[in-house]
């Protein structure tokens, strides 16, 4: 049974975007953002000041994956406590740095399975009242609010679009599953018919779903009043997944989606998220052409730098500067007409020699390659609307007859193979 959803486009806050975020040519090009707690609360008073002008839906993430994990991932590489995460273990759980550096010492995670039901109920609490709070938390804001009181013109308060319970990395072979259950369920007795609703996450490794090929009935079994949930598969990389796990995600989804009747965001998701919108998924969220792929394995090594990279519709994909050159190379017709790409060719000679380098670092210049890809994936959600499977499936197929003869178009087979 295929399904016809509207698919929002979230992306993922960061404090650097604000002003991309907010541009007006962009305000009707996706639905809303995912900020983490991690920026939240490193960046409070600037973040919650960007969201009292910002007028789309938004939700926080409240990366309590890591809590069940070994805590030495939570230091640099010099011993040193990260600061972002040092925020959340101090907002969520209460502990002091003392309290942190000796959990880290043993390598203890702060919270496992055998956490008693009262202190989980206070850490559930915490961590929901943290984002019905959230707007309004800052000193600058509380003044503006007393400010209006006093003129009598109070501006409505805004809430998020969803709450999110605490929720961990579900692995095999321990009873994490069980745990990010009983939060689920203190959080919904928690949240009030007032609140926004409540979105459950499961963040899975691929292990445990190979060992589980019945989860998503099991979830829908063990929450059957909870409509909304936050997929995150584990280094799912649709580009290079096999048919076989693609087949597994579509069919999860499919599933969870209980033939349209539930929401279900994909946290880490790219254009093949946007062709399971037909089997249910309702919601992608990526970064701007990136943060389409991440592991739930906290570690030191994720973090560090950034390669920009340039997203092309015609394979659905991004590319760093080198393969990508490559390709426009020896398949011009990738250069895009969005309504960005179109006004930096016109200023452009294609007849110079050096158009393709010329044209890359003019998309690198003023992060234009965000806003390229900002416009590319609104287009690419509403010709997904607008297309029947079949459509979908010819579409994949006339593309993969075209690129198939660079290395850079082999997932177009895999994805035709799976929907």
């Amino acid at each position: 049974m295929l399904i016809l959803v509207e698919i929002k486009i979230y992306y993922r806050y960061d404090n650097s975007k604000r002003e991309l975020l907010n541009k007006k040519d962009l305000e009707d090009k996706f639905h809303g953002i995912i900020i983490p707690c991690t920026t939240a609360m490193y960046f409070q008073n600037s973040v919650s000041t960007f969201l009292e002008d910002f007028n789309k839906p938004f939700f926080l993430d409240p990366m309590t994956f890591f809590f069940n994990q070994p805590p030495i991932n939570i230091t640099k590489r010099s011993g040193s406590i990260r600061r972002s995460y040092k925020r959340i273990i101090e907002e969520f759980l209460g502990l002091s740095e003392e309290e942190i550096k000796e959990y880290i010492k043993d390598n203890r995670e702060m919270i496992t399975t055998d956490i008693s039901t009262n202190d989980l109920e206070v850490f559930c609490s915490n961590v929901i009242n943290y984002q019905k709070l959230f707007i309004g938390s800052n000193d600058m804001t509380e003044f503006i609010g007393l400010y209006e009181e006093i003129l009598g013109s109070p501006s409505e308060s805004k809430s998020p679009e969803y709450l999110i319970p605490p929720y961990f990395q579900i692995k095999h072979g321990n009873n994490s599953y069980e745990l990010n259950k009983r939060c689920i369920e203190i959080a919904q007795n928690i949240v009030n018919e007032d609140d926004p609703p409540l979105c459950g996450v499961f963040a899975i490794t691929k292990s445990f779903i190979n060992q589980n090929k019945n989860i998503a009935e099991k979830i829908l079994e063990d929450f059957p009043n909870l409509k909304n949930f936050i997929l995150w598969i584990s280094d799912f990389n649709a580009r290079k997944e096999t048919v076989k796990n693609l087949n597994k995600m579509k069919n999860i989804v499919k599933t969870l989606s209980n033939e349209g009747k539930n929401n279900i965001i994909n946290l880490y998701g790219d254009y093949f998220s946007l062709l399971l919108s037909k089997f249910g998924l309702t919601g992608v969220n990526s970064g701007f052409g990136t943060s389409t792929k991440k592991t739930t394995r906290l570690s030191r090594g994720n973090g560090g730098g950034f390669t920009a990279k340039i997203y092309i519709p015609k394979i659905n994909i991004s590319l760093i500067k080198d393969d990508y050159i490559r390709l426009l190379e020896v398949k011009p017709e990738i250069v895009c007409d969005c309504p960005k790409c179109s006004k930096i060719i016109r200023g452009l000679n294609k007849n110079n020699p050096d158009f393709t380098n010329n044209y890359y670092n003019l998309l690198l210049s003023n992060n234009n390659y965000e806003e390229h890809f900002i416009y590319s994936r609104d287009i690419e959600k509403k010709f997904v609307e607008n297309s029947t499977l079949s459509d979908l499936i010819e579409d994949l197929e006339e593309k993969d007859n075209i690129f198939s003869v660079t290395p850079y178009a082999t997932h177009l087979k895999r994805w035709k193979e799976d929907i």
